[in-house]
C-alpha cells in the first residue's frame, strides 16, 4: 500500500519530467524556424493561369418566370431573400482581378412602366453616376444603365414584359479588361426567355 507522501513524489516526478521535456524539446521546436519545401515557381504560375481560365461555355439557368444562360465559370452564391415586388432572385460570383457580382432579379410591376421601376427611376435621377444606353438584343431595344464611377465594368440591364421585369445588374473588374464581363452581358441578354404568361 502506497502512502500518502509516496504519491506525492511520484505525483511530482512526473510533473517535474513533462517540465524538462517542455522545456528542452518542445519549446526549442516551437520557437525555432519552421522548415517547408518550396514550390516551383513554374508551377505556381501554371496554377494561376489555369485559374483566370473563363469557361465561356453556356450553362441554362431555368428559373419559374424566365430561363437564360450564363458563362460556366460564373458560380451560384445563395440569393438574398424575397422583398416586395421582388418574384425570383439569381446570384452569381466569379474571382478575378475583383469579384465579379451578377445579379438577377425578376419583380412584377403591375403598370408595366419601366418609370414605376424603384431602381431605374432612381439611376435615372443620378445622371452624373448612371449613363443611359440602349442596346439591341434580338431585335429588342433594351434599356442599360453604366455605373460611370466604378472601376471595372458595371451594367444594369432592363427587361419588360407586360407585368413582370427583369434588372440584370453584373459588376467586376477583370485582368484582360472588361471584353469578358461584356460577352457575359451579352449572352445573359441574348439567351432570355420569359416563362411567365
Amino acid at each position: 500500500m502506497h502512502t500518502k507522501g509516496t504519491k506525492l513524489y511520484v505525483f511530482a516526478t512526473i510533473a517535474l519530467v513533462l517540465v524538462v521535456i517542455f522545456v528542452f524539446v518542445i519549446l526549442p521546436r516551437l520557437n525555432g524556424p519552421s522548415s517547408g519545401t518550396a514550390l516551383n515557381p513554374s508551377i505556381v504560375n501554371d496554377a494561376s493561369a489555369k485559374q483566370l481560365v473563363f469557361d465561356f461555355t453556356p450553362r441554362t439557368v431555368l428559373g419559374t418566370y424566365a430561363s437564360f444562360t450564363v458563362p460556366t465559370s460564373l458560380q451560384d452564391t445563395p440569393s438574398s431573400k424575397l422583398v416586395g415586388p421582388d418574384l425570383e432572385k439569381h446570384d452569381f460570383m466569379y474571382r478575378d482581378v475583383a469579384t465579379w457580382v451578377l445579379a438577377i432579379d425578376v419583380l412584377r410591376i403591375p403598370s408595366g412602366r419601366l418609370s414605376d421601376n424603384g431602381s431605374y427611376t432612381y439611376e435615372k435621377v443620378y445622371p452624373a453616376i448612371y449613363e443611359p444606353s440602349q442596346e439591341t438584343i434580338n431585335g429588342h431595344s433594351v434599356p442599360v444603365m453604366t455605373n460611370k464611377t466604378v472601376g471595372g465594368f458595371q451594367k444594369i440591364a432592363y427587361l419588360v414584359y407586360g407585368p413582370y421585369q427583369a434588372e440584370i445588374s453584373l459588376y467586376g473588374d477583370d485582368a484582360s479588361g472588361s471584353d469578358k464581363l461584356q460577352a457575359t452581358f451579352d449572352m445573359i441578354l441574348s439567351s432570355w426567355q420569359w416563362l411567365a404568361r
